[in-house]
């Protein structure tokens, strides 16, 4: 009888901070429309609307530059456990560098993105988990016993 073994090689992924994005910010995902940030209090959505650069033609000037658009929403974990903890899975074959100016110190060298990210004990007996499944970015809230859904507030 064989073991079943979970591989996951997905689209999301989720890059961790290694000194190259301010302090609270636990991991970034790329997304289709923007990013999502993943922080140790709450997620910020990012999302960009390119659709003005998407349509402008370059080869001539304008009396105005195409736009970028931006909206950020922020969702924070209210009442939520201090000093929270989170578990990574399925790390990318791939890493990422970042090189932010000239102070070696500020610089994060080989972080392995993951495709799934778990808050441990956000709230009590209470685990947010991000993952991709069927190529959709998700989340779930896992409640261990004694846990208590309306523990979480948003």
């Amino acid at each position: 009888m064989g073991q079943d073994v979970e591989e996951h090689q997905g689209i999301y992924q989720f890059i961790p901070n290694g000194g190259q994005w301010p302090d609270g910010v636990l991991y970034r995902a790329n997304v289709s429309a923007g990013n999502i940030w993943l922080e140790e209090q709450g997620i910020l959505y990012q999302f960009r609307d390119f659709s003005d650069v998407h349509h402008a033609d370059f080869s001539h000037k304008y009396e105005k530059e195409p736009e970028i658009r931006e909206q950020l929403i922020y969702v924070q974990f209210l009442n939520a456990n201090k000093n929270i903890k989170t578990q990574k899975a399925y790390p990318s074959k791939n890493y990422f560098n970042y090189f932010l100016g000239n102070d070696p110190k500020k610089w994060a060298t080989k972080l392995y993105a993951y495709n799934k990210v778990e808050y441990l004990n956000l709230y009590d007996h209470i685990n947010l988990v991000f993952f991709e499944k069927n190529q959709d970015l998700k989340y779930e809230y896992h409640i261990k016993p004694n846990g208590n859904y309306k523990d979480i507030q948003l």
